[in-house]
């Protein structure tokens, strides 16, 4: 990883916890991005008047030249970093529109159907100025299926975990502290590894791997930003794996605490921890980084429905769940229930199963609903 891959990782994870929630263009780049190459070619843009819409011109040669499309951050001339998109030829960057090639890449490689359809459902397309701009930035985005996952190299998953389950802290300096930097060098350059049992059956074998992952034991212990003040190592396992304020605060990271320092908290929890399925010197089964199944409910919280589930979201494995509807309809004083529907297939990511919620309730979403987690 060379510097300025780590410094425009560091300014994007700052800039996430900035944020309000995950969801944009910052959200899917920060939790599914990877690292690409640099390339030295950059092809002619052929109408000019679209040099501003990097997203229409790299959807363009993708299509015109059997290509990959991506987007994310680049970091160009003179050290700026912009949001853009650019082609894939396999995992080095051809990037048209710019005059010489960026000094940094970060981000996601989608299937050219979903890019397709995405692009499809713009009206004025045709227009020079109008129409597509880019994929993210309100699209729904499945990663076992709309992302190729086993595409370009991998960064921390600390950092990204820095940056997507702090609180956002609007006014703040945008810096990411120095360790966030030093862990992203000390990383260097590593394939993605082990993607969890569902979204490996979208994923090709890696033939050779750089570097040994922690073992999965640790994938559950998270940095979280706390309401009382600083940040926090704090362990996932009774939310099954989720950020939550449901999970149990181990240490305060200081200025100079490295991942050896959490590694060793990570540890000394582990012994006493009620989720640890194997011993610490064992590598654990993704599907059993924690003993317990999870369940979450949400509830309306108002009138006569209070207090019953119109959702239930059961966890599966790792990091997969499944999202059911819990139709009601009131018949005079009584309410009753009317079958469960599935709403996903196969098992999602718990941010799939919600947004699989809020979709087939629509506008019948509650302003104000409860969130309880059964264990």
């Amino acid at each position: 990883m060379t510097e300025d891959e780590a410094e425009t990782i560091a300014k994007l994870a700052a800039a996430m916890r900035q944020r309000s929630n995950t969801g944009g263009r910052y959200g899917p780049v920060m939790r599914y991005g990877r690292l690409f190459t640099p390339g030295t070619e950059i092809p002619a843009v052929a109408d000019q008047r679209n040099t501003g819409y990097p997203g229409k011109n790299a959807y363009r040669l993708a299509m015109d030249s059997g290509l990959l499309y991506a987007e994310g951050y680049a970091r160009v001339n003179r050290g700026i970093t912009t949001y853009s998109a650019w082609c894939l030829d396999d995992e080095t960057v051809v990037h048209p529109g710019l005059s010489r090639p960026g000094t940094a890449y970060f981000g996601v490689a989608l299937r050219t159907d979903y890019v397709r359809q995405v692009y499809e459902s713009y009206p004025d397309n045709d227009h020079p100025q109008g129409g597509f701009r880019y994929v993210f930035g309100g699209q729904v985005v499945d990663p076992a299926t709309d992302i190729i996952l086993d595409l370009g190299r991998d960064i921390p998953s600390w950092v990204r975990e820095w940056a997507l389950s702090g609180q956002p802290h609007p006014g703040g300096d945008g810096e990411a502290p120095a360790w966030v930097r030093e862990e992203l060098l000390r990383f260097g350059d590593r394939r993605p590894m082990n993607p969890d049992p569902y979204l490996q059956l979208f994923v090709q074998p890696v033939s050779q791997r750089s570097a040994a992952p922690l073992p999965m034991s640790y994938a559950r212990y998270l940095i979280r930003f706390d309401y009382h003040g600083g940040i926090w190592l704090s362990c996932s396992g009774r939310t099954g794996g989720v950020s939550s304020d449901n999970g149990t605060r181990l240490n305060k990271i200081q200025d100079g605490d490295g991942l050896d320092t959490l590694i060793r908290w990570a540890d000394e929890h582990r012994l006493g921890c009620e989720w640890a399925w194997c011993p610490g010197d064992e590598r654990e089964h993704p599907e059993r980084t924690v003993q317990k199944r999870a369940e979450v409910h949400l509830q309306w919280t108002r009138d006569f429905l209070a207090h019953r589930s119109f959702a239930k979201l059961h966890r599966l494995d790792y990091n997969v769940w499944d999202a059911w509807l819990h139709p009601v309809h009131p018949e005079g004083q009584i309410v009753k229930e009317e079958p469960p529907v599935l709403l996903t297939r196969n098992g999602v990511s718990y941010e799939m199963a919600l947004t699989a919620v809020f979709r087939a309730m629509g506008d019948e979403i509650p302003e104000e609903f409860a969130v309880v987690y059964l264990y």
